[in-house]
C-alpha cells in the first residue's frame, strides 16, 4: 500500500497561462511544484521538476485494470500489458504489410478454438495456429522495443496491472525527450499484436506461479469474501484458468480500441526538463491520439453489508496465518484519511497498539494492519502469524481485541498526532526521489482524485480528532463485519497448474532490425553537460541571531565542548530543549546506520569501543545538536513544519528521529513521548550541557533526524 499525502496546506486551484500556448492547472502552495495539462485530445500530463539529475521518470498510466475484463476473458488487461512490448506497425516486424495476413488468421483461428470444445479439434486448430505463427515470426523482431529503450539509454523498462490500472514505466536520459515520446506515442496508438501463444505461454508459467503463492492466495480469496459482486472479488488479476485457455485476440482489440484512449490516459513526469518544452514535445507525438467520447464507466450494485464473519480457508506450503478485512468506501471518500490514521495507531513498526500490546510482548510471532485504498472500494487489513503451539484462531481474537480498542477508544489521543508527523516525515524522505513524485501523480490519476485535493490531504488530516477516530472505528470496522481467511499447512485441493500446449520455437532474426529503430540509433540528441556548484549563486549566506557572525563550521563547533558520549546504532532520539519560547525551524539531516552489531554501545564507553564504521555517525550527530546551539540552523521553507510537541508543565521540547521502514506491510513509526520510551526499554536520561539524549532500541535501517530548538 501506498499512503498518498502531500504536506502542502494548498488553499486555491488555478488555471494559468506559460509562455508558451499550453494551458495547464497549478496548486497554491504544492510542494512539487506541479502543473497538470489537458490535452485537446483529453489526454492528462502531470510534471515536476527535479534537477538534481539530468534523469526523467516517466509512467504512462492507463485507466484500465482487470476490473474492466469481459467476463468471458478474464485476464484480459494483464495479458495485454504483456503484449504492449511486441512492436507496432513501424517496429517489431521487417514487413507489416506482408505479416499482417497472417497475424489476421491467428486471430480468426484463436476464436474458432475457443469455442470449439472437442479436443482432438482443438489440438488440431492449435497445430494450425502454431504452423501459422512459425511463418509469421520469420518476419517478426521479438524484442526490439528493448532495443529501443536501450538505444536512447533508458532503464527501468517494465509495466503492471492491477485492478484498476496498467502503468508502463521508463526512465529516461533528459537529452532523449523527443526519442522517448516518438516511440511511446507510436506504440500506444499503433500497437500489434504478435508472438502471441508464445507470449501466452508466458501468462500461463505466471498464473502457475501463482498457485504456489500463499500471500497472494489469501489476498484474492480475501477479494472474493469482501466484493462477491464487484470485479474485485469476481476474478483475480491474472485470470480465471478456463479463460486463459481460451483467450480471444478478438475481445483484446477491442478493449485496447475502447480504453487506451487519450481520455483515459495520463503521462507522469518528474526529472530534469523544461515543462514548456516537454509539453510541446508531447502534444507534438500524442496530440493525435484520438480519444473516444463513449468510454464506458464500469457499473456494478454495490455490495450488501456484512453482517457476520464471512470465513474461507486457503492451503499451501507456507506458514500459517490468518488475514482479516473490513470493507471501507471508494478512495475518494472523506473518510480515507481516518484510514490511514488507524492503520498508523494500530501498526507503524515500533509503538502501535499491535506493536507494543502483541508483538513486543510476543503474544504472537508477528501480526500487522493497514488500510488500502482504490477507486470503488477500500480494504482495512490485519493479519497475524501465530507463535508455537498458538492457534489460529487465537491470533484472530488477539487482532479483533486491538480493534475494539480503537472502536472503545482506549488508546492515547497522542498516537493521532505522531502518525500525522511520521507522515511528514515519509513525505519529506519520498519528495527527493523523482520516481516517487511521478507515482503520486499516477495514483490521483487512477483514483480519480482532484490534485487539490490531495495537497490538502494533511491539513485535513490535522484537524481529525480522537472522537472521529472512535466514530470511524464504530462504522466501518464493526465486530462482526468482517471477512477471515485462515491459511493453514498442506497441500492445496483446488492447485491445478495449466498445461502449456506444445509450440515451435519461433525465429528470433537476431540481426535484423527496423528502419524506425535505426532512425532512432542515428538520431541526433543534444550532449548532456555538466553541471558545476556556483558557490556564489547556488548557496547562501546568512546570520543565524544577530552578533553571531557566520563562520566555517570548524571554528564555530569548536566553541562548544559536548562530550563525545554518543550511543550508536541510533533509530530514535529524544531530545528536551530548553530555551526562550522562540522557535527556530528545525534541521533535517539524514544519517546512514551502518550495520555493525545489534548490541547497543552505551554512551558512556570511551571511543576506543566504538566501531570504526560508526565513528562518523557519532560526527554527524554531534555536529547537529551543536549547530543547534550556536544557533546556526538555516531557515528553511515553511511548508515543512517542525515535528515539535511542548512539553506539558515545563518549557521545553520532544523531537524524535524516525526509521522508516519501506515494506508497505511495515508501516510507519510514531513519535512515542519520553514517558513511554523509558517505560519500554528501561533506558535512561544522559545529560550533555543542555540537551538531554534518551536512545530507545537500536535497529539496523536508515533513520531522519528531526531537530528542533527553541
Amino acid at each position: 500500500k501506498r499512503v498518498f499525502l502531500l504536506v502542502a496546506a494548498a488553499v486555491l486551484s488555478l488555471v494559468v497561462t506559460s509562455c508558451s500556448k499550453y494551458r495547464y492547472e497549478e496548486v497554491a502552495d504544492d510542494p512539487l511544484h506541479s502543473r497538470i495539462y489537458t490535452l485537446d485530445n483529453g489526454l492528462k500530463v502531470y510534471m515536476t521538476v527535479n534537477g538534481e539529475a539530468p534523469r526523467i521518470q516517466t509512467y504512462i498510466a492507463v485507466r484500465v485494470g482487470s476490473k474492466n475484463d469481459p467476463l468471458e476473458t478474464t485476464g484480459l488487461a494483464h495479458y495485454f500489458e504483456h503484449l504492449m512490448f511486441k512492436g507496432t506497425e513501424s517496429f517489431g516486424t521487417q514487413d507489416y504489410e506482408a505479416e499482417r495476413p497472417m497475424l489476421d488468421e491467428i486471430e480468426r483461428l484463436f476464436e474458432v478454438y475457443r469455442t470449439t470444445t472437442d479436443a482432438d479439434e482443438r489440438r488440431a486448430i492449435y497445430a494450425r495456429i502454431d504452423s501459422v505463427s512459425q511463418e509469421a515470426s520469420k518476419l517478426a523482431i521479438p524484442n526490439e522495443y528493448d532495443k529501443l529503450m536501450s538505444a536512447i539509454g533508458a532503464a527501468g523498462t517494465n509495466a503492471f496491472t492491477s485492478y484498476d490500472m496498467t502503468v508502463y514505466t521508463e526512465e529516461i536520459p533528459s537529452n532523449q525527450i523527443d526519442n522517448w515520446a516518438k516511440i511511446q506515442s507510436d506504440r500506444f496508438a499503433n500497437a500489434v499484436i504478435r508472438g502471441f501463444h508464445t507470449e501466452l505461454e508466458t501468462v500461463y508459467e505466471e498464473h502457475n506461479m501463482s498457485l504456489t503463492s500463499d500471500s497472494r492466495k489469501m489476498l484474492d480469496s480475501l477479494m472474493v469474501a469482501l466484493y462477491p459482486h464487484h470485479p474485485y472479488g469476481m476474478h483475480t488479476v491474472l485470470g480465471t484458468q478456463e479463460d486463459l485457455k481460451n483467450p480471444s485476440i478478438t475481445n483484446i482489440k477491442n478493449y485496447y480500441k475502447t480504453y487506451y484512449v487519450p481520455n483515459n490516459m495520463a503521462i507522469c513526469l518528474s526529472g530534469d526538463f523544461d515543462p514548456d518544452q516537454m509539453i510541446a514535445t508531447i502534444d507534438k507525438y500524442f496530440g493525435g491520439m484520438q480519444p473516444n467520447p463513449d468510454l464506458p464507466k464500469l457499473e456494478f450494485k454495490p455490495e450488501e453489508p456484512i453482517t457476520a464473519p464471512v470465513v474461507k480457508e486457503v492451503y499451501g506450503p507456507e506458514a500459517a496465518r490468518v488475514m482479516l478485512g473490513w470493507r471501507l468506501p471508494a478512495a475518494t471518500d472523506p473518510s480515507n484519511d481516518v484510514a490511514d490514521i488507524v492503520g498508523s495507531v494500530l501498526y507503524n513498526g515500533q509503538a502501535g497498539l499491535i506493536d507494543l500490546d502483541l508483538n513486543q510482548q510476543q503474544k504472537v510471532l508477528s501480526a500487522y494492519a493497514y488500510a488500502s485504498a482504490q477507486p470503488d472500494y477500500g480494504t482495512f487489513l490485519m493479519a497475524g502469524s501465530p507463535k508455537a503451539g498458538q492457534s489460529l484462531d487465537e491470533v484472530r481474537d488477539l487482532l479483533l481485541a486491538e480493534a475494539a480498542k480503537i472502536r472503545a477508544g482506549e488508546f492515547d489521543e497522542g498516537l493521532i498526532k505522531a502518525s500525522i508527523n511520521n507522515y511528514k516525515m515519509q513525505l519529506m524522505n519520498e519528495f527527493d526521489k523523482y520516481d516517487q513524485r511521478a507515482m503520486f501523480y499516477v495514483y490521483s490519476f487512477i483514483y480519480g482524485k482532484e490534485w487539490a485535493d490531495d495537497i490538502r490531504q494533511l491539513e485535513r488530516m490535522e484537524k481529525i480528532t480522537k472522537q472521529d477516530v472512535v466514530d470511524w472505528a464504530n462504522k466501518y470496522l464493526g465486530p462482526e463485519s468482517y471477512a477471515i481467511i485462515y491459511k493453514r499447512e498442506g497441500k492445496d485441493p483446488d492447485e491445478q497448474k495449466i498445461a502449456a500446449p506444445k509450440i515451435t520455437p519461433i525465429v528470433t532474426n537476431r540481426d535484423s532490425q527496423s528502419e524506425f529503430l535505426s532512425e532512432i540509433q542515428t538520431s541526433q540528441v543534444q550532449p548532456i553537460e555538466p553541471v558545476f556548484v556556483d558557490y556564489k549563486k547556488d548557496m547562501s549566506q546568512f546570520e543565524a541571531q544577530p552578533g553571531i557572525e557566520s563562520q566555517p563550521a570548524g571554528q564555530a563547533l569548536a566553541k562548544i565542548d559536548i562530550p563525545r558520549r554518543f550511543m550508536l546504532y541510533l533509530v530514535r532520539l529524544h531530545l528536551a530543549v530548553a530555551a526562550s519560547d522562540r522557535l527556530i525551524p528545525r534541521l533535517a539531516a539524514e544519517t546512514e546506520i551502518v550495520h555493525t552489531h545489534r548490541q547497543a554501545i552505551s554512551l558512556e564507553q570511551p571511543d576506543a569501543l566504538i566501531p570504526r564504521q560508526a565513528q562518523h555517525i557519532v560526527a554527524r550527530t554531534e555536529a547537529i545538536v551543536q549547530r543547534l546551539l550556536v544557533g546556526m540552523v538555516p531557515v528553511v521553507d515553511p511548508m515543512f513544519s517542525p515535528i515539535i510537541e511542548k512539553a506539558q508543565g515545563s518549557r521545553g521540547f520532544r523531537v524524535s528521529v524516525l526509521q522508516r521502514e519501506r515494506s508497505h506491510a511495515a508501516g510507519y513509526p510514531l513519535i512515542v513521548v519520553d514517558q513511554r520510551i523509558e517505560r519500554l526499554a528501561g533506558i535512561r536520561s544522559v545529560e550533555m550541557g543542555h540537551v538531554h539524549v534518551r536512545p530507545c532500541v537500536p535497529m539496523v535501517g536508515n533513520f531522519i533526524a528531526q531537530l528542533g530548538i527553541a
